[in-house]
Formats: structure tokens, C-alpha cells, sequence
């Protein structure tokens, strides 16, 4: 019988090929924290002690494994002059951007979004204090940044960076290069705290480019930052929203610990092309189950999950396939996550048994 772990305990268990209490859960929730919590989401995020404590109500109610901090897509362009509509339910969205062209981008004061001049980084970096200190070193408080390419679209509008990409292809790496070295600089006081990281690069999904595109604009940037990431003590997840089939094994040569998978790629597949180098985390369909689904339905999905990936090679952790919506009811995220612990428990059970066996 295995002692009941800590979530950093089981990360790094699972990660090893260790035995381990259960298989960790992941639980996306950014927007619906608050909702779960009576609040709406700007109510949630209006300070640093209402981010921690929304986080540390919801972590100490459920049963999952990470509590999240997210700088938010948009989280570069709201630093740098873009200007941002907030919602009450769910993250901002850029209403005018800060440049019309790549040449404006490298014109910024990027030293602008460093901790020092950006209010809400600092808020951000006071609420992980404020968790860490409240839950202690066995948490994982995981600090989301976007990728550098998805970043690069809060500044400019997508349309007109995918269009430089072809156009201006030397700007777009000056660009990627000044964004993944002040991301670089940013992640440091994160790290000191002990926080985990987490990097959400829709836009490098190979439903918006190609995967040629992928290799020059995204890969050497993303390795780098994760590279970095790693000299910080940290496991890192990756997560890329669509469909990545093309790019599955571009991935290892990233050195991400964890990579999170949109429910548009079968984890049969992952597993195949990723499964002996990268552990993969998903990939629960957000919408057509979690939200709108039946608790049998939800069931149904999580245990599908579980069979084709918890013998993964690098280790497997159930999740959903990107964000749960705001509006899904409090009885399915309650139904999700006690189907993801019932089956992160047996299958964890399994997997122990196995290597036992070939110990």
C-alpha cells in the first residue's frame, strides 16, 4: 500500500517510473475558478489575495493536482499597450492592438512587461507567494505563460502575424527572440518560489500553420524557453490547442516533461509517437462532455482516457483537452472529477503492479 503522496511527490513519482498513490489530475479551470468559488471571473481576479484564495478553496475542495496562475494569452499585449475588454465570465480579449505591423513590434519597450513596471505580473507573483506559503513546498502551483508565437498575437492582430510570417520572416525571429528572452526573465522570481510552469501556444497548432512553419517559428524558441525552465527546477507542460498530429514528433526534441493534448488527437496515437520520451496529459473533451455531457457520459469519456494512455511509458495524467467552459453546472465538474479519481486510483494500482513485476 502506497503512503498518500503530495502532488509534487506524485509529479515527480510519475515522472521517474516510481510506484505512486493514485495518477495525478488535472483540472484547466482558469475561467470557472471564480464561478465555483460565487464570484464571476473579475471578481476572482481583481487582486492577488482573491486569485491565491479562489485557488486555494477550490484545491482544498477537490481532488486535483495543480493549482494555476495564468499570465493570460493576452497577458503581453495588456503589458505593452494593447488594450483589453474584461468579461465577468471569462479571460479578456484585445479590442485594439498596440502595433498594425511586426516593424512596430520590435519598436516596443518590452522592459515594460517585466515585474518591476507591470502591475499585474507583480499581482500575479504575489498570489503564487501567497499559495505557496498557505499550502506549503508539497503543492504545485504552476505559473501558464503563452508560447512566444501566441504571445507575438497580443501584441498584432493573428491575421497580420501569420501573414509576416511569409512576408517578414527576419522580424518574426527578432520578435520571438526579444519575447523568449524577457519570458525567460520573467519566469526567475516565479521560480524562486518553488512554482511550476505551463506554456498554452494555440496558435502554434498546426490547424493555423503548417508544420514547416511550426519547426522554424516555434520549436528553437519553445526548447529554449523550456531549456531555461528546467535550469529553474521546474517539470513543464505544454499544451497546444488543435490538432498536433503532424508536429507529435517534433515535441521531444522540445524537452517539455508533460504534453497536454487538445481532444482532437487520439491519445492512442500520442502514445505511439511520444510515449517512450514525453509523458502526455489529457484529453477529456471540454465542451461535447464535460459540459454539455451526462455524468455517464463523462464517465464514459474519463475511462476511455485511462485505457488507452495510462500505461504510457512516460506516465499519464487525466485531463481535459483545453479549458472547461464557464457555464458547465457544478454536478459535471463534480461528475469529472470523481471519475478522474476513481480511475487515477485503480489504474495507478495496475501501473504499481507492473513494475513490481519487473523490478
Amino acid at each position: 500500500m502506497i503512503e498518500a503522496m503530495t502532488p509534487k511527490e506524485r509529479r515527480q513519482a510519475l515522472l521517474s517510473g516510481q510506484e505512486l498513490d493514485r495518477l495525478p489530475i488535472e483540472f484547466t479551470h482558469n475561467s470557472i475558478v471564480s464561478k465555483l468559488n460565487g464570484q464571476n471571473y473579475l471578481q476572482g481576479q481583481a487582486s492577488a489575495d482573491s486569485i491565491a484564495d479562489q485557488e486555494i478553496a477550490l484545491y482544498q475542495r477537490y481532488c486535483y493536482d495543480h493549482l494555476n496562475v495564468d499570465y493570460g494569452l493576452n497577458g503581453l499585449g495588456r503589458a505593452l499597450g494593447s488594450r483589453l475588454l474584461d468579461f465577468p465570465d471569462s479571460a479578456p480579449a484585445v479590442d485594439h492592438y498596440a502595433c498594425a505591423s511586426i516593424d512596430e513590434v520590435l519598436e516596443l519597450s518590452f522592459s515594460n512587461a517585466e515585474i518591476t513596471k507591470d502591475p499585474n505580473l507583480f499581482k500575479l507573483y504575489q498570489a503564487c507567494h501567497k499559495m505557496v506559503k498557505v499550502l506549503g513546498p508539497g503543492a504545485i502551483v504552476q505559473f501558464e505563460i503563452p508560447g512566444p508565437l501566441t504571445a507575438l498575437t497580443s501584441l498584432m492582430e493573428a491575421e497580420y502575424v501569420l501573414r509576416a510570417l511569409r512576408r517578414q520572416p527576419d522580424q518574426i525571429h527578432q520578435a520571438l527572440r526579444i519575447i523568449t528572452d524577457l519570458f525567460k526573465k520573467m519566469i526567475e522570481p516565479f521560480a524562486e518560489l518553488g512554482v511550476y510552469f505551463w506554456i498554452s501556444d494555440p496558435v502554434a497548432s498546426t490547424s493555423l500553420i503548417s508544420p514547416k512553419q511550426f519547426k522554424i517559428f516555434c520549436q528553437s524558441y519553445l526548447t529554449d524557453l523550456v531549456a531555461h525552465m528546467h535550469t529553474c527546477q521546474s517539470s513543464v507542460i505544454l499544451h497546444i490547442c488543435g490538432n498536433t498530429v503532424k508536429i507529435l514528433d517534433d515535441i521531444i526534441s522540445i524537452g517539455v516533461d508533460i504534453f497536454s493534448l487538445d481532444e482532437i488527437v487520439d491519445l492512442s496515437l500520442a502514445k505511439d509517437h511520444l510515449g517512450h520520451s514525453v509523458c502526455l496529459l489529457g484529453n477529456v473533451a471540454p465542451v461535447k462532455t464535460i459540459y454539455q455531457g451526462t455524468p455517464s457520459d463523462i464517465r464514459e469519456e474519463v475511462d476511455d482516457c485511462f485505457t488507452k494512455a495510462w500505461d504510457n511509458p512516460k506516465g499519464f495524467i487525466i485531463g481535459p483537452g483545453c479549458g472547461i467552459p464557464y457555464a458547465t453546472s457544478v454536478k459535471n465538474i463534480e461528475s469529472y472529477l470523481s471519475a478522474c479519481l476513481a480511475g487515477a486510483t485503480s489504474y495507478a494500482k495496475k501501473r504499481n503492479r507492473i513494475l513490481n513485476e519487473i523490478k
